[in-house]
């Protein structure tokens, strides 16, 4: 059966740095543009080593094996499309990075049901298509959830500024930019609703 991938990005830093990654063509998968991944791990450069990274919405799964290859202990992909999440499999698979693991699932509903999970995260890729409202609801989703270890960053691409959204509890905006549509921004887990 011939393969259906014909997309591949490389990897921009780390232990792996220029091998490529292959990815199928998949309704709203966006992979992030190597120009925006430099900023992103630049702003990440110091929480990286040992750390347990969740990608939602995982598409390519370039964000998760990035994080791999400079040095996180684990990346879980949760990604809904079943070809994408067999090409992050592979990946994963033809690069020796056993400590990532892929789960076929709906990011949002993953992460309600997350009520009761033993499992934190130190670094968090938020990165929906943009045809849909995930953006919203995720965000929403995760000022609740105990998925977090004390100071998590959560990273999040969306095609509208996410300022307004740093009214709720328990996340505050650090970083942000915007590269051509997209913007981009680096938030900090404060757990303020556990304080005082």
């Amino acid at each position: 059966m011939p393969n259906p991938t014909t997309n591949s990005l490389r990897i921009i830093g780390g232990s792996l740095r220029s091998r490529k990654i292959s990815f199928p063509d998949a309704e709203g998968l966006r992979p992030t543009a190597d120009r925006i991944r430099e900023t992103l791990f630049n702003w990440l450069q110091f929480n990286l080593q040992g750390k347990h990274c969740l990608d939602l919405f995982a598409g390519s799964g370039v964000l998760g094996i990035e994080a791999l290859s400079r040095g996180a202990a684990s990346s879980l992909f949760l990604e809904q499309n079943a070809a994408a999440a067999n090409s992050i499999a592979d990946n994963l698979k033809r690069l020796g990075l056993e400590s990532g693991e892929v789960c076929r699932t709906d990011a949002l509903n993953w992460v309600n049901s997350a009520v009761n999970s033993d499992r934190t995260f130190d670094v968090v890729f938020v990165d929906p298509p943009f045809s849909s409202s995930a953006v919203s609801d995720i965000f929403e989703a995760l000022d609740t959830r105990p998925l977090f270890s004390e100071n998590c960053k959560l990273y999040i691409e969306s095609p509208v500024p996410l300022e307004s959204m740093s009214t709720l509890q328990n996340w505050q905006q650090v970083k942000s930019k915007k590269a051509g549509k997209v913007f981009f921004s680096l938030w900090k887990y404060t757990r303020r609703d556990l304080k005082g």
